[in-house]
């Protein structure tokens, strides 16, 4: 009887674990439909517009990284950023208004100047502000740690990127669920044109191959119609339009779906003493260090050793100091967010400040005197200017010491901004020339025989007037064809005088800087009545 019993318990049991796995599977694939329900809507409220946005940074971009449409594929991302606050519910504030015109700004000095770095920093800068625009719309940062919020600004983009392409996916969720009920013929078209392209290619390979007479009708088309160019920039402007598809879909997708909660306030857990520790040890070397630059560098009182001029230590060290003042900034940074309140450890703080700010100024005049001895170059100012902002960013941190919520992030983005945009803007090849070619011209007045105008030969465009303004030195240094012909590359006037015509800028392309340049080699050209390469 028991027998029969347990086998009628497990004829019981087994509908029951039926059930359960028919349960189960009804769950998935309702699971499955409610999530590319929702990739439909999603893609219904973000899909066009991302399409669109690719399609304006495709045509903004391409051939025009340094040109004026670039500043349309510019307008074209503060305009999806505004679009996306909208339809998220979120505030599109002071401070995304004040990016996204840092945004605009950062695109105008793409055309206005012909320096490749400054150009490739511009893009850096604006993604980073899109970034930063993302973050305080999604995420509620406020009282948030800095370093907190500086690791935010790598981990969004990187989870954005699985984001990506979801694009894709959200597109096709939206044919089948909702294109597909209003217009199957859609879905049928797009379907045979995936397949017919590649298959078309590989076969009109395959008949050229196989015929010379075929092969050789063919080849007059594409080199009547540019085919091959045609081809080149199609790919190439559908590589762009869906790279910026997809990262803007990813991005806001990202943003819409995760959720980013951080601890409020400051996280002052940490034993005062071990920081205490640490900064007394360092801020006594720091004094040492500080007495001995005001002495001996800034008043020039102390004796230097043996075949030790002044020159050789004002450039010695200067990147190792520059290093510490990074370091100091992280230093005080840790310590005031992670360590417990303490008034000791507050007043050593200051105490590194103030040292780093001695650092600063003898980094500066160090450079300041290497470059009386050996002239300005790009990485030169761009040392000094990146001296300026630690300094500008300590102060900040001064204030952080003396009010704990102060925003030091937002702080930091906005002078960060206003600085780089002012050095952007700036032009320092036309004064990099303009100070180098007066030194040089002094020298040669005074017997030296230093003057390196092979670097101020490879300076960008934005050069061009500068060394105008010197060319009887410059030619009668480097002869005038060698020099000249050098110059039209850059200059884009390329190698003859009579190809201006032939390269003549667009609007699509368009470059101040470029266009000023040519202006000036064009009106000299026309002065000295010959042609280069005679």
């Amino acid at each position: 009887m028991e027998n029969n019993t347990n086998m009628a318990g497990n004829e019981e049991n087994i509908p029951n674990y039926n059930r359960g796995q028919n349960n189960r599977a009804n769950y998935y694939q309702q699971l499955k439909e409610t999530r590319k329900q929702k990739s439909a809507v999603r893609f219904n409220k973000l899909g066009l517009p991302s399409l669109l946005y690719g399609m304006i940074f495709a045509i903004g971009i391409y051939h025009s990284v340094d040109g004026f449409f670039n500043l349309f594929a510019a307008i074209a991302t503060v305009v999806y950023i505004s679009y996306v606050a909208k339809i998220s519910e979120k505030e599109f504030g002071k401070f995304e208004k004040f990016n996204s015109a840092c945004i605009i700004l950062l695109s105008i000095s793409n055309f206005l100047t012909g320096n490749g770095t400054i150009i490739f920093f511009n893009y850096m800068a604006i993604l980073l502000l899109i970034i930063v625009t993302g973050i305080y719309m999604f995420v509620d940062v406020k009282d948030v740690l800095t370093s907190i919020q500086i690791s935010t600004m790598v981990v969004i983009p990187i989870m954005a990127i699985e984001k990506m392409f979801n694009a894709v996916g959200d597109f096709f969720s939206n044919i089948t669920t909702i294109s597909l009920k209003k217009n199957k013929k859609l879905v049928y078209v797009i379907i045979g044109v995936c397949i017919t392209i590649p298959f078309f290619v590989i076969i009109c390979g395959l008949l050229m191959s196989a015929d010379g007479v075929f092969n050789s009708i063919f080849e007059s088309i594409f080199d009547k119609l540019h085919i091959a160019d045609v081809i080149f920039d199609i790919i190439s402007i559908g590589f762009l339009f869906v790279l910026g598809y997809m990262a803007s879909y990813g991005m806001v997708a990202n943003l819409q779906e995760r959720s980013y909660e951080f601890k409020k306030g400051k996280i002052k857990n940490g034993e005062p003493i071990i920081a205490i520790i640490f900064t007394a040890a360092i801020s006594f070397l720091y004094l040492i260090f500080s007495v001995i630059q005001i002495y001996y560098l800034f008043l020039g009182n102390g004796q230097l050793p043996d075949d030790y001029t002044y020159a050789e230590y004002a450039r010695e060290g200067f990147f190792q100091l520059l290093f510490v003042c990074l370091f100091n900034m992280v230093i005080v940074l840790v310590c005031n967010e992670f360590f417990r309140k303490n008034i000791v450890l507050k007043i050593l703080n200051f105490v590194v400040c103030g040292c780093t700010f001695i650092m600063i100024a003898s980094s500066t005049y160090r450079m300041k005197m290497y470059v009386d001895e050996y002239g300005l170059t790009f990485i030169r100012v761009l040392v000094l200017w990146a001296l300026l902002v630690i300094t500008v960013l300590m102060v900040g941190l001064i204030k952080q010491i003396m009010d704990i919520k102060f925003n030091l992030f937002k702080y930091s983005v906005v002078v960060v901004s206003v600085l780089y945009i002012a050095f952007s803007f700036s032009h320092p090849d036309y004064y990099i020339a303009t100070y180098d070619l007066a030194m040089y011209e002094n020298l040669e007045k005074s017997g030296i025989d230093y003057v390196d105008y092979d670097y101020i030969n490879d300076l960008s465009s934005d050069a061009a007037p500068a060394i105008l303004k010197h060319k009887d030195a410059v030619f009668n240094h480097l002869g005038n064809y060698e020099w000249k012909i050098k110059n039209c590359d850059w200059a884009h006037i390329r190698v003859e005088y009579t190809d201006y015509t032939k390269n003549k800028i667009g609007i699509r392309n368009f470059n101040v800087s470029h266009f000023i340049a040519q202006s000036n080699f064009q009106k000299y050209f026309n002065e000295d009545s010959r042609k280069i390469g005679e």
